[in-house]
């Protein structure tokens, strides 16, 4: 947790180790920090990677203690209606546990860290993979298709642009 709470917090990652997409068709265990000020984090499941069937979303806070050069030196879970003793220090960890619907050994999470209701500019994506048949798990049908076509989710950001699209040309033809 330490770990998460430096990267998010601290934001000490050089510029060429951050992602400014969502990551793709992940294979391998792997771990990305992605810039949610470019990245829409609600975009941050619509991965390619085939269905997920199991999610859990726990949050905690916490009280994040840092030294003179803003570098995370410690932290305490603290409950959500705890007395605050610094106001800076407190933070929201979310994170999205995801299983793959067919095995597993396919999981993703994502971390993110929230402050005064809103997100830190970086979040961590973590992919725990264990088998080497990625390949059928990313070509998996959807729920009822027969027609055997590939799932292929649409980005909640390009969903939301469309919906805005369809109002504006209402609003045009009016």
């Amino acid at each position: 947790m330490k770990e998460l709470l430096a990267i998010c917090i601290s934001q000490k990652i050089p510029k060429e180790k951050i992602c400014t997409a969502v990551p793709s068709m992940v294979d391998q265990s792997a771990v990305f920090v992605v810039d949610l000020s470019v990245v829409d984090y609600k975009d941050l499941s619509a991965d390619d990677c085939g269905i997920y069937g199991r999610h859990s979303s726990p949050s905690e806070a916490v009280e994040v203690h840092l030294d003179g050069d803003g570098n995370v030196k410690s932290f305490v879970k603290v409950t959500k209606d705890a007395p605050n003793s610094d106001m800076e220090s407190r933070y929201t960890v979310r994170r999205q546990y995801s299983w793959h619907s067919l095995t597993s050994d396919y999981r993703r999470v994502i971390t993110k860290v929230e402050s005064d209701s809103k997100f830190l500019r970086l979040a961590v994506v973590q992919y725990i993979v264990t088998t080497c048949e990625t390949a059928t798990l990313f070509k998996t049908t959807h729920g009822n298709n027969t027609s055997g076509e590939v799932h292929q989710r649409t980005k909640p950001s390009v969903l939301e642009k469309i919906r805005n699209l369809g109002i504006y040309l209402e609003a045009q033809s009016t």
